[in-house]
């Protein structure tokens, strides 16, 4: 049964329902990840663009006994992620918080998993809404966004509590170690 394999089996076994399989150095990936969160508040992702780094949060979240994730990124990127994490909507219930002010709802949370999607830019208009709701988990996808602690989104943050914190970037250091420093506050 599903309650008797490892987490990482878990994800594994949901992964392939859609057609997918992880690299080698994904599924060590999907280990370093369930070990820091099992053990840590949370961590940092770093890799070059296109190896993986969006589908190993995701067989994270697959894996986690968490229940609730914000998911924080760039606007261009809601799109994309949504697609990628609506593929698991056996498994995952997927709310994207986004549009005008009046569209804006976080959604009453069940039994199930669920990814919150939003911008870095509503997280500066909204925190306070944001901030009501118990995360389990917050994700910053292009986490350098948060490079400089003196940004007003840097702040904003800041006032999130989640039990764990992640980032993902394929750029840790884009100008001085200060940067990658700066990202590890949050």
């Amino acid at each position: 049964t599903m309650k008797t394999l490892s987490p990482q089996s878990i994800a594994l076994y949901k992964l392939k329902k859609q057609g997918i399989s992880l690299y080698p150095y994904q599924k060590k990936g999907l280990n370093w990840l369930l070990h820091r969160e099992k053990n840590s508040v949370g961590g940092l992702l770093c890799d070059e663009m296109g190896l993986g780094k969006t589908i190993q949060m995701i067989s994270l979240i697959l894996a986690s006994k968490l229940k609730n994730t914000l998911l924080i990124l760039p606007a261009s990127l809601l799109l994309q992620w949504k697609t990628q994490l609506e593929k698991f909507s056996d498994y995952i219930k997927v709310h994207l918080y986004h549009g005008t002010h009046t569209m804006r709802t976080i959604p009453i949370f069940n039994d199930n998993k669920n990814v919150v999607i939003t911008s870095y830019n509503l997280v500066i208009n909204d925190v306070n809404k944001l901030s009501e709701v118990e995360w389990d988990r917050i994700i910053l996808d292009e986490c350098h966004y948060i490079r400089n602690p003196k940004s007003v989104i840097f702040n904003k943050l800041m006032l999130l509590n989640p039990a764990k914190k992640w980032g993902i970037t394929g750029t840790p250091i884009q100008n001085r170690l200060k940067d990658l420093i700066n990202i590890f506050k949050f």
